[in-house]
């Protein structure tokens, strides 16, 4: 019998908070005329070339790149807490397993699967790779506007504490562009997930610190959000890499809406 441990707390606790803002699925309710869960695969560890994802020690996603996704959802058998629910672990392509914990995926709910951190955080722990799970809203939104969930894998160089984050828009104006964003949400642990509902239009994104008021930006990018579309815009990379690609960066991934 698998042993979920502690982290399988956790992960239902980010489902609680993510259903409460919106951003949950229809939950099971022990229905079984619900469909099964679905969920999709993310890996924003900046120092892995490829990641393995599996539940229950089956591979259901091989080798994802860094700041790519499997190729879409996935249904998946739904299983109760009396069998133990799903085992989910990850680990490089092929190599030695890098996390795992037990949580349960309810019938009729949509998931994106993360792995955020650091494959080598030499001493310092906090940074290590890490599975992390978000229950999504997979309807379209409606009339001109696009879904914008944030997630926040930002690491800060070696050496230094990671601090919070301000995802935000930067909007032409007096005297600032950085004041007053139209599209803003503030002070984002690691590990967290935003959502956002927006005009679909097109937009600079920045990450800033969240804990001071002078502007310390740690990545920016442009992009143009579709009508009706779903984004998960994940900030990953860590301050001080020598490898630009690996340095901090937001990127966009498209999901499919659900009918």
């Amino acid at each position: 019998m698998k042993k979920l441990g502690m982290r399988f707390t956790v992960a239902l606790g980010v489902l609680a908070t993510t259903l409460l803002v919106g951003c949950g699925g229809g939950g099971g309710g022990g229905s079984q005329n619900l469909p099964d869960p679905e969920v999709q695969f993310i890996n924003a560890s900046p120092d892995n070339t490829g990641i393995d994802f599996l539940l229950n020690d089956v591979v259901e996603a091989n080798n994802v790149p860094f700041n790519g996704a499997s190729p879409d959802f996935q249904t998946i058998d739904y299983i109760d807490g009396t069998d133990d629910g799903y085992d989910i672990s990850i680990r490089p392509n092929g190599g030695e397993e890098l996390d795992r914990f037990g949580t349960i995926f309810n019938r009729d709910t949509d998931t994106l699967i993360v792995a955020l951190g650091l494959h080598d955080p030499g001493t310092e722990f906090d940074k290590r790779c890490q599975i992390f799970t978000f229950p999504i809203l997979r309807t379209a939104p409606t009339g001109n506007r696009a879904r914008v969930y944030v997630i926040n894998g930002f690491i800060r160089a070696t050496g230094f504490i990671t601090p919070n984050v301000t995802f935000q828009s930067v909007d032409a104006g007096d005297p600032s562009p950085f004041n007053n964003p139209s599209v803003v949400t503030r002070d984002m642990p690691f590990g967290t997930i935003r959502a956002l509902t927006v005009d679909a239009t097109s937009f600079q994104f920045i990450a800033r610190r969240a804990d001071t008021d002078a502007l310390v930006q740690y990545a920016s990018t442009n992009t143009t959000l579709g009508s009706g579309k779903i984004y998960a815009a994940i900030i990953t990379g860590q301050e001080g890499q020598a490898d630009p690609d690996l340095q901090p960066q937001i990127t966009f991934i498209e999901l499919t809406t659900s009918l």
